[in-house]
Order: C-alpha cells, then structure tokens, then sequence
C-alpha cells in the first residue's frame, strides 16, 4: 500500500537545501502550523544517508547538564561523519549569553541590509559575538578546534574579527596594547641572539599594532623569520619596555632580559674557554688563527 505520509504537503524543502549548502546552520522561525516541522522531516528523509537527531530544547533545558552531555556526545559525531542535528522548540526568551549574542549578531546584520553580507563577512561577525560573550578564547589552536576549521581560518577570522568591531581609538588601542605587551613580556620566554631579543606574539592584531607604534618612535621589529616571533635588537627592545610596558610590569621584564645576559655570558666563557684549550693542546698555527677569529666575533 503507497505510503501516504506526505501525501497532500507541499514541499518547501528547496529553501531548506539552499540554506545548508551556503551556511553551517540555519534559522526557521514562523507561526504555528505553518509547516516549518513537517518541512524540516521531509528535508531528513530526503537525506536518508545523513545521520541526524532531533531535540526538542524547551524540553531538554528541564535537563540542562544532561542536555550539555548530549550536546558534547553530537559534537564528537560531527567529527567523524556528515551529521544534522535539529533544534525545534527553542523558548522565545533564551538564556543568556545567548540572547546577546544573536541580538548583536542580528543588529549588524540588519544595519547593513539583509543579504548585503557575504558568507565571510557573516562568519566574521559570528565569530566576534562568540569571542566577545567568551565562548572563544581568541587563540588560534584552541579556537579552530572548537570551530572545527584550520589554524589559518581560525587566524584570519581573530584578525578581522578586532579590526572590525572592536572600533578602538587611538586612546583605547594604546592602553590595550600596552595591558597586552605587559602581560605578554613577564609570562612569555625571551631569546637571545648576538643583539636581538626574540619573543613570541601569536595575535597578529597586536603585531601590527605593535609595529605601528615601533615606527611612530622610529623602530622597527623583524618578523621575516616567522610570523608570530618578534625580533628586536636590544636597544629598541629596552625602548619597547620603556614606552609600552606598565612601570609595574617594567622592573619584572628587565630582570628577564639581564639573566639572558649573564647566562650567554657564562656560557661564551665556558666555550671559549674549551676552545682554547683544545688549540692549546693540539700546538697547531691553524687553531692559534681561529682563536683570534672566534674572539672576533664577540667583540
């Protein structure tokens, strides 16, 4: 006997296939009755070889540590294969931070004109509301984890994402960057090479902001090497301290600096030292020469 299930619906699935292939998850609001649950059954079946589940969240949030469970569990399955996973009956009132979230996410969207934003620029402004609310932590590893892309995407949408919604003025982007460099420079490990001091800055914002203030106090960092390690000869990276470091964090960082000092220092002696003896045992003119080469080179 034909089945008769869906018999006399009308299929309002296309609108629905077109959403999924163009964004990562989809919004459907509407009266009741309207056929938005119906519409959402026939696109699954239609996609019998998708795995999906279905929650009702008015329902599920009686049981929020169980429903955050289910969600951690879906999540794993997403990452091994293709799966859909539907929320109907979300509550008109949501819980925080979630209600901020969309309310931001929707105020610039409809600022701009709806559908004048591409999809890059949409993901750009989700992934600031997320970061901002804390559900992002703003480092590139943990963030393309939990978004499940690359570390390059991951990367480019921290970038953009604070150049352009944080809308900080020249005030505000100074004491950021100065809370960030002080904080960075007494947690972070600093080396020595010959006269440059090397350390890592893995937010390319405070990269750039950082190189701009170099300039505008005629220095400038070198990060041809790698692209999150900032090298700086040591002048420029005392000056560093002295313009951008908070004077509670400056004496902290200096004493870092000095023990790399004295530690290259023992460590030049004790080779030095080895090398000569050596030259000096094997009596040889070609070891007395580079002797005087090797001394040379420090001085």
């Amino acid at each position: 006997m034909q089945n008769r299930e869906h018999l006399y619906y009308i299929d309002k699935t296309k609108c629905l296939e077109e959403g999924i292939s163009r964004f990562p998850s989809i919004y459907i609001e509407g009266n009741a009755a309207v056929g938005k649950s119906v519409a959402v059954r026939m696109l699954l079946k239609n996609h019998a070889e998708i795995s999906s589940i279905v929650l009702q969240v008015e329902k599920e949030l009686k049981e929020p540590e169980k429903f955050q469970e289910d969600l951690l569990e879906i999540r794993q399955q997403m990452k091994k294969k293709e799966f859909w996973l539907v929320l109907e009956n979300i509550p008109k009132v949501l819980q925080s931070p979630l209600t901020e979230i969309l309310k931001e996410i929707m105020g610039v969207y409809f600022d701009k004109g709806f559908g004048i934003m591409n999809k890059t620029e949409i993901e750009t402004l989700i992934y600031f509301a997320l970061k901002k609310h804390g559900l992002l932590t703003g480092k590139c590893f943990d963030d393309s984890q939990i978004l499940q892309i690359t570390e390059a995407k991951a990367r480019k949408l921290i970038y953009e994402s604070q150049v352009k919604y944080e809308k900080r003025d020249k005030n505000a982007l100074d004491a950021y960057l100065r809370k960030y460099i002080g904080e960075c420079l007494t947690h972070a490990t600093l080396v020595k090479n010959n006269k440059e001091v090397s350390f890592a800055i893995e937010d390319k914002y405070i990269r750039v902001a950082l190189n701009a203030k170099l300039r505008e106090n005629h220095y400038f960092a070198d990060t041809s090497f790698n692209k999150d390690i900032v090298s700086l000869n040591e002048t420029t990276f005392q000056k560093m301290v002295s313009i951008l470091v908070p004077n509670y964090q400056r004496e902290e960082v200096l004493e870092k600096l000095n023990a790399i000092a004295i530690d290259d220092n023992e460590n030049i002696n004790e080779y030095v030292s080895s090398f000569i003896k050596e030259a000096m045992i094997q009596g040889s003119i070609e070891g007395i020469k580079q002797i005087g080469e090797l001394i040379a080179t420090f001085l």
